[in-house]
């Protein structure tokens, strides 16, 4: 499964002009056979929504993460 830290804080009050150096983290989890070619796995299709909810909680507990997001083609 492939992991993206990027730059974007959700919960920042953009009216006070404060950096940030709080992050967000994309997951895209993928079924393979070989890890060359797959499919997206479709949250509470191809994973059980509470092994999604257990995935999120376990990025949420990581000083300076804001938000999970999932990537879907």
């Amino acid at each position: 499964m492939a992991l993206v830290l990027i730059p974007f804080h959700f919960y920042r009050d953009s009216s006070q002009r404060i950096p940030s150096c709080q992050q967000s983290v994309v997951v895209r989890p993928f079924l393979s056979q070989d890890f060359l070619t797959g499919l997206n796995a479709i949250p509470d299709t191809h994973l059980p929504q509470e092994v999604v909810d257990k995935m999120v909680e376990a990025v949420l507990i990581v000083p300076g993460i804001t938000r999970v997001l999932f990537k879907i083609e």
